[in-house]
């Protein structure tokens, strides 16, 4: 969309952790992850900023874990 939010950061602003977590597990026909959890929008918030914004912990540790960068979190 022309805002450049990812199916990433609508799931971890609407969905739960078993949601996110697969939209980060969705793959291409080699096996690769498919989904950049550091993607950033047009306003360099990435998915992990959203979960701040949530408060979500949950979500936050999740992100973490599949290697979101807290450093672009803004």
């Amino acid at each position: 969309n022309s805002d450049k939010r990812t199916l990433l950061m609508y799931a971890t602003k609407y969905a739960n952790c078993e949601i996110i977590k697969e939209v980060l597990d969705i793959k291409n026909d080699k096996g690769d992850r498919c989904v950049e959890v550091n993607a950033q929008d047009k306003n360099g918030y990435t998915a992990l900023t959203i979960a701040f914004q949530e408060k979500s912990l949950e979500k936050t540790l999740l992100l973490l874990k599949y290697g979101a960068n807290i450093q672009l979190a803004k």
